[in-house]
Order: structure tokens, then sequence, then C-alpha cells
């Protein structure tokens, strides 16, 4: 599943940069509202570990706000 959610985030950028916030709606299509929180930390975590396995890189500084 976690390969899966990396797959979806790689495949999400490949339309250009985007935010956490932007790729949790993109991805999380079927996931209620009161569930997108937990779906934003979900997208960041995974992005952390992209950005330490150089398979994505942040604008700017890592954070949940940056653009990747």
């Amino acid at each position: 599943h976690r390969r899966d959610r990396s797959a979806q985030i790689l495949a999400a950028l490949e339309a250009g940069p985007a935010t956490v916030a932007a790729l949790t709606e993109a991805i999380y299509t079927d996931t209620p509202a009161a569930l997108r929180g937990a779906a934003a930390r979900n997208v960041f975590a995974h992005l952390v570990e992209m950005t330490s396995q150089n398979a994505v890189k942040p604008e700017g500084a890592l954070s949940p706000s940056a653009r990747f």
C-alpha cells in the first residue's frame, strides 16, 4: 500500500509541481472531508521520505506548505 501511495504521488507530480493540499485532493478523491487532514499528513510523510531518497525535491524549505 505504501509503495502504491508513493507511486500515486509521483504520478500526480508528473503534471507539474504541487502542494500537499493539491496532492491530497488529487489522490484521496473518495476520502470524506473529515479525514482529509489525516490524509494530508500521510501525503506529507510520504514526501518527506521521498525527499530523503531524492525521488522528489521541495521548492524551498521542506514543509507541509512547500511545492514539490
